[in-house]
C-alpha cells in the first residue's frame, strides 16, 4: 500500500448504534486537595445552557462512527476562556505559559477488562472516595511509563495499552501512514485542574497552577490478578474493583471528567470492532480501485502500441 496516490478522506461511517451513560456535571468538586473546573454535560448536541443547574435528558441518543451525535461540553468558570472546539471537549482557551513551578504533569488510566466489559475503579477505603487510578509522572519518566506504573500502583494490576481507533492529532511514522485509519494508544483526553495553595516554602509568589492530565486506555486479561500492597504508603488503603459501565459511572458520581472519561473509552472499545470491519471494507475498496485503475493504465498503453487489451 505504500505505493498508493494522494490519500483520500475515507472514513468509517458507523456501526449499529450504541447508547451511553447519560451524565449532568456537578458544580464544584475536588480532586486529593485541587481544585476542578468542571463541565456541563448535554445530550441535545446543542452548546448547553451556563447554569449550574442545568439537567441532562433521559433519553439515549444514537451513534454513528465518524458521525457521532456526542455529549455537548462546556467548562463553566467565572471567566469565559475561549470559543468552543467540539462536542466532546471543553471550551478553548488562550495560548498560555506557565513555568515549571506552576504546572503538572499527569497521567490517568481507564482500565477495561476486554473479556467483561467491565471498569477497574479504586475506592479509598478510609474516604469512601472513587476514582480512576493516576498520579504525577516522575522525573524523567515518559508518559507511557507513568501511566502504566500508576495503574499498577493504585489498582494493584499489570495493565497493557488498550489500542483503539482514536481520533488523534499525532501524526503516524510515515512508514505507517495510510489512507484509512489504525488503532492507536494515544492518550483519548487530556484534562486541566487549576490548583490555588501554595507548593514551594522556597517560592511563596507562586499562589497555583495547572495540573494536565493525559488519560489513556488500558486493558487486563480475564484472569488477571489483583496484587497487594503495591501503592505508596499515603495509598494502602486504596481497594479496586472491577464494576459494569453503569456502576462505575455511578460510582464517579454520574458527572465529572472521570465519569466522562469512563464512558467515551468505553464507547470506543465497544465501537472496536465496528470499526475495524469498515476499515477492513475500506482496504478492500481501495485494493480494487487500485487494481482497476492499474487496468486502466494498462490497456491505454496497449490500446497506443496496437496490442490486445486486458479484460477485468
Amino acid at each position: 500500500m505504500a505505493s498508493l496516490r494522494q490519500p483520500r478522506q475515507r472514513r468509517p461511517q458507523g456501526p449499529s448504534s450504541f447508547s451511553e451513560p447519560q451524565t449532568q456535571v456537578q458544580a464544584a468538586e475536588t480532586d486529593r486537595g485541587i481544585s476542578r473546573r468542571h463541565s456541563v454535560i448535554e445530550t441535545t448536541g446543542t452548546v448547553p445552557p451556563t447554569s449550574r443547574n442545568s439537567s441532562t435528558s433521559d433519553t439515549p441518543h444514537q451513534h454513528k462512527i465518524g458521525q457521532h451525535r456526542r455529549s455537548s461540553i462546556r467548562t463553566t468558570t467565572t471567566q469565559h476562556r475561549g470559543s468552543p472546539l467540539g462536542p466532546l471537549s471543553s471550551p478553548g482557551f488562550p495560548d498560555s505559559l506557565y513555568h515549571a513551578s506552576e504546572f503538572m504533569i499527569g497521567v490517568g488510566m481507564v482500565i477495561l477488562q476486554p473479556s467483561t466489559g467491565r471498569v477497574v475503579l479504586v475506592q479509598d477505603t478510609n474516604t469512601g472516595r472513587w476514582f480512576l487510578p493516576k498520579g504525577r509522572k516522575d522525573v524523567g519518566e515518559s508518559l507511557e511509563q507513568a501511566a502504566l506504573r500508576e495503574a499498577y500502583e493504585e489498582s494493584g494490576y499489570r495493565a497493557e495499552f488498550l489500542p483503539l481507533y482514536i481520533l488523534t492529532n499525532a501524526p503516524s511514522p510515515p512508514a505507517l501512514r495510510s489512507q484509512v485509519p489504525t488503532r492507536n494508544t494515544e492518550p483519548i483526553y487530556l484534562s486541566t485542574h487549576q490548583w490555588v495553595r501554595p507548593r514551594w516554602p522556597q517560592a511563596p509568589e507562586c499562589n497555583g497552577g495547572e495540573y494536565l492530565t493525559f488519560w489513556f486506555a488500558g486493558q487486563i486479561p480475564e484472569d488477571a490478578v489483583r496484587e497487594e500492597n503495591t501503592g505508596m504508603p499515603d495509598e494502602v488503603t486504596y481497594v479496586s474493583h472491577l464494576l459494569d459501565l453503569q456502576t462505575a459511572v455511578q460510582r464517579l458520581g454520574g458527572a465529572g471528567f472521570e465519569a466522562n472519561i469512563v464512558a467515551r473509552t468505553h464507547e470506543l472499545w465497544r465501537a472496536d470492532a465496528a470499526y475495524e470491519k469498515q476499515v477492513q471494507e475500506m482496504l478492500l475498496m481501495i485494493a480494487q480501485e487500485d487494481a482497476e485503475a492499474e487496468l486502466r493504465a494498462r490497456n491505454g498503453e496497449a490500446k497506443r502500441n496496437g496490442q490486445p487489451t486486458l479484460s477485468s
